[in-house]
């Protein structure tokens, strides 16, 4: 099914658009001001395989996933680019959660911004993906309470990062900009990572059976430093 220009505001349920076993393909569409009581405002589930484009959430609440998008399970695939993520609510991302899918994931050129986390990953919170690319976004003043103000890479997470800006994110414990997990693989190339505050700018956990290639990134004025491994 394709969706254009839709407007989905002010749902109260388990979430707002739910996909099981589909290829939805949504442009030009908004999700304002839902409030989820356990899924994200748009819950891809098994087997999905979405395209998401030139969208927006705004404004989304969730009291037990990422506010705005939640992906899971076997067979699931999710493509977003060029849409915005604002002011979003929830406990293990404030915007996005992407758990244990089995297929690609691919985030491009989308903005993050203001979004808030009761856990960890103030904007994106990541576990299990094995294909996963994120590329030219923009993460900007996000909160956790716990760690990963801007993003959380949970065990298992296998995950490509280039030329993203990581800008004034925050976390109320550990790595202010972004929090890599125990068991995760991540490739840095090409970011900017600074003036998170509390929490330095990348922390690399405890870093048991952690890999992690950086190369050609900015990392500075973070508040508790910039790296740690």
């Amino acid at each position: 099914p394709t969706f254009n220009s839709v407007d989905i505001h002010a749902n109260t349920y388990y979430h707002t658009v739910y996909s099981h076993s589909s290829s939805p393909t949504f442009t030009d569409c908004s999700w304002t001001d839902n409030h989820q009581w356990y899924y994200g405002a748009l819950f891809a589930d098994d087997n999905t395989n979405l395209t998401l484009s030139n969208s927006s959430f705004i404004g989304n609440s969730s009291d037990g996933v990422a506010g705005a998008l939640y992906a899971e399970g076997v067979g699931t695939s999710v493509t977003v680019t060029g849409t915005l993520f604002e002011g979003n609510t929830g406990t293990h991302g404030g915007a996005v959660e992407v758990y244990y899918p089995g297929g690609n994931l691919t985030f491009r050129d989308n903005t993050f911004v203001d979004n808030e986390a009761s856990v960890s990953g103030g904007a994106i919170y990541v576990a299990g993906a094995t294909r996963a690319l994120f590329a030219d976004n923009v993460i900007q003043d996000n909160t956790a309470a716990d760690d990963g103000g801007g993003v959380f890479l949970a065990p298992a997470a296998r995950t490509s990062w280039l030329g993203n800006l990581v800008l004034s994110n925050s976390a109320s414990d550990l790595g202010g900009g972004m929090y890599l997990a125990d068991n995760t693989t991540t490739l840095l190339t090409g970011n900017v990572v600074a003036f998170s505050d509390n929490g330095a700018g990348i922390h690399g956990g405890t870093a048991v059976n952690q890999r992690m290639w950086a190369n050609h990134n900015n990392v500075f004025d973070n508040f508790d430093g910039d790296l740690e491994p």
